[in-house]
């Protein structure tokens, strides 16, 4: 945990508490963090298409979080083995359980604003987001899914793409203009 909060600062650069409420104005980016948020979130100022598959990539995630659960409890069915099912107990109560913790414990407390109500000229293309957004959920979940599938199922097969699904997903949030990078880090590690 420790190194969490070093590479928070180390991101920061200041007074962490400061920089996390400070949604009275916006301001242009000054930190690493906002910096590197900038650059992803205007990585592709005038392409439709990446605009649409991030926002397909960010979209698809819960219906990818309750689909998991769900065919390991037909595999599970069809080859009679519990384990599937199990494994599937697993999955959803993991899910549920990081939804609650950040939605209803750390978010609040933390109370950072998302980029597009902090920061000047932010490229907003997910506007259904909404409450704060340290950390990301969507991080959370996607690297907690790909987690645990790659330690069920430990080949190549699975690990390479459930962690590329991951990755995708995450990084798809600055681009969208709804979480910092730091956001996703932290998400990362919750999952």
């Amino acid at each position: 945990m420790k190194y969490v909060v070093i590479v928070l600062a180390l991101l920061y650069g200041g007074d962490l508490v400061a920089q996390f409420r400070s949604d009275s104005l916006k301001h242009s980016p000054s930190t690493f963090d906002e910096r590197l948020f900038w650059e992803l979130n205007h990585s592709a100022d005038t392409s439709r298409f990446l605009d649409n598959t991030m926002l397909f990539a960010s979209r698809s995630l819960l219906p990818v979080a309750i689909a998991t659960p769900l065919a390991e409890v037909g595999i599970g069915y069809a080859t009679a083995d519990d384990d599937y099912f199990f494994d599937a107990c697993g999955l959803a109560a993991g899910t549920l359980g990081t939804i609650v913790f950040q939605e209803l414990i750390v978010k609040p407390i933390v109370q950072r604003p998302r980029p597009f109500k902090s920061l000047e000229g932010v490229r907003w293309v997910d506007s259904s987001a909404h409450g704060y957004s340290f950390p990301s959920s969507h991080a959370a979940i996607s690297f907690g899914l790909a987690t645990a599938l790659s330690l069920r199922y430990p080949t190549p097969w699975v690990i390479v793409p459930a962690y590329a699904y991951a990755f995708i997903v995450s990084i798809s949030r600055p681009y969208l203009g709804v979480h910092y990078p730091s956001d996703i880090l932290c998400g990362a590690i919750i999952g």
